[in-house]
């Protein structure tokens, strides 16, 4: 909520308000775009009621470029899985109905086509709409490695991505956020162009926004990030 306003936050009913209501309060104009519903039922209800859901979020990304300098899609994670219910209506082969079972990969290669269109959207609306930023936060999960001479998976302890298996490759800029001892960081795990940032720490309010990092990693004045 550093990155300049007008903002467009699209967000899965996470718990904003009083985040929202602090960057407003620094005069930044946010318009939130809600999504979600109660996805339970048969499976053919489950892809309706998340194809709802899915068109909502392409619209709502698609829209705010006319408007907006930045676009947050909180979290990845949770959008990613409302696409793929919007097909499947399920996120596990068991769900599957024997039709999409059967078409398997090809199920999956529309799936990927379909979320990579958001950010091939983004390379030519974000230059076109006055420089947007689109910003997407995702989720973490534990870590499994296979133990050898068995099919028995054990955690590594280390946390990795959750969601669609190529947004590392779709961003420009990765960050892996922490929080310890009081202290919030982030660990710059892709730095677009600029191989000499890859494991840079920024840590604490000075170094963590926007336009110190984006500065940063590209080189150039904070002001053209604000």
């Amino acid at each position: 909520l550093t990155a300049p306003g007008p903002i467009c936050y699209v967000h899965f009913m996470e718990k904003v308000d009083g985040l929202l209501e602090g960057a407003a309060s620094r005069g930044v104009t946010i318009r939130q775009c809600k999504i979600g519903d109660v996805l339970r039922g048969s499976s053919k209800a489950i892809i309706d009621l998340a194809e709802v859901a899915a068109q909502r979020l392409e619209l709502a990304i698609t829209g705010a470029y006319e408007w907006a300098r930045t676009i947050i899609v909180d979290t990845h994670t949770e959008a990613w899985e409302v696409v793929q219910l919007a097909k499947l209506g399920g996120l596990t082969p068991d769900t599957k109905d024997e039709d999409q079972v059967r078409k398997g990969q090809l199920v999956y290669a529309e799936l990927n086509a379909r979320w990579a269109s958001m950010m091939k959207e983004f390379r030519i609306n974000g230059v076109k709409y006055n420089r947007t930023n689109l910003i997407f936060i995702g989720q973490t999960k534990a870590e499994y490695r296979k133990v050898a001479g068995s099919t028995r998976a054990e955690a590594t302890g280390r946390t990795v991505s959750a969601g669609q298996k190529q947004m590392s490759f779709h961003m420009d800029v990765r960050l892996r956020t922490y929080y310890k001892n009081g202290v919030y960081s982030a660990t710059c795990e892709k730095p677009w162009f600029n191989d000499a940032m890859r494991g840079f720490e920024f840590s604490g309010d000075d170094m963590l926004n926007f336009p110190v990092v984006m500065s940063m990693i590209t080189g150039t004045d904070e002001s053209e990030w604000k």
